[in-house]
């Protein structure tokens, strides 16, 4: 019994561990064959959740179709290479995996019915949600990323077209020089797909609709427009990337002012409680020492 008993704490370990990856993937985040970036604890669960989303998966997503497209909206931001049907999968497998945890559980370690209760609904909601926390997350992230990257790499193509390049090298220049991230591999795809035969307008097409970022979405319509008029690049490039670094600086502005309302719910219930025990416990024991309190409760 006291090895079942350890198998089972081992597997509610296990059960809250890797579901905590999906929630801070951090540095654990990995690459498949697919070009997939998921948290490696999905590894062991990767067949499963392939499973249920062939099986299950795409069957929600056609039963859910608002919820569905939102969703694609979101993973399409994230850049993770999931679709819909596999976040389904996702949320099936850690609902299924959780309630053989829950159930080993009230077999072998005789866990009372309040107890399971709460284990379920709170393994549950985790089972649930942390999947779609996961691209949201990575969507915001990448979101963010792009604007900022996006003034500096629309200063540079300017000082291109300045110098005398034409939009295409201009484009080709940035992208050989190796820089890391997201706008450069999509700048490179669109370099691509021109490569291949597809028109400067379809590969604005298709970049807008790989990225969904708005800021990247007026400068493509901007640039589009003047290539089309035959209207001077540099300066409307200009304009476009001091009007995104403006709107990039306020947005980080506005989230640094909601910084200290964000801070209250923690300070009010972890930190103050904390610093009350720390001031008054001590005081309370000198004064119980000193005999103050049953003095001033025997006048009363």
């Amino acid at each position: 019994m006291p090895t079942v008993m350890l198998l089972t704490l081992v597997l509610i370990f296990l059960s809250v561990f890797f579901l905590s990856l999906w929630f801070f993937p951090g540095a654990t985040e990995k690459k498949d064959s697919g070009k997939r970036i998921y948290p490696r604890g999905w590894v062991f669960f990767k067949p499963l959740i392939e499973l249920f989303a062939y099986e299950l998966g795409e069957r929600l997503a056609e039963s859910f179709p608002l919820r569905t497209l939102r969703l694609k909206k979101i993973l399409v931001q994230s850049g993770t290479g999931f679709s819909v049907a596999e976040v389904y999968g996702a949320q099936i497998t850690f609902i299924l995996l959780v309630l053989a945890v829950l159930i080993l559980s009230m077999v072998f370690l005789s866990l009372s019915w309040s107890m399971c209760t709460a284990l379920v609904i709170v393994l549950l909601l985790l089972a649930v949600l942390l999947p779609e926390r996961y691209v949201r997350r990575k969507a915001a992230q990448r979101m963010n990323q792009i604007s900022r990257n996006l003034p500096f790499v629309i200063d540079l193509l300017s000082s291109c077209l300045t110098a005398g390049l034409e939009f295409n090298a201009a484009v080709h220049y940035y992208v050989g020089l190796g820089l890391h991230g997201d706008l450069r591999a999509e700048f490179e795809l669109f370099l691509r797909e021109m490569e291949l035969g597809k028109n400067r307008s379809d590969a604005f097409r298709n970049l807008e609709q790989r990225v969904q970022n708005d800021d990247l979405s007026r400068f493509i319509g901007a640039i589009t427009t003047s290539l089309d008029s035959g209207a001077a690049i540099a300066g409307i490039m200009k304009v476009q990337s001091e009007e995104i670094r403006q709107a990039y600086f306020l947005a980080t502005e506005t989230r640094i002012n909601l910084a200290p309302s964000k801070m209250i719910f923690p300070m009010a219930f972890f930190i103050l409680p904390a610093v009350f025990i720390v001031i008054l416990v001590p005081l309370y024991i000198r004064l119980r020492e000193s005999g103050m309190i049953e003095r001033f409760l025997g006048n009363n």
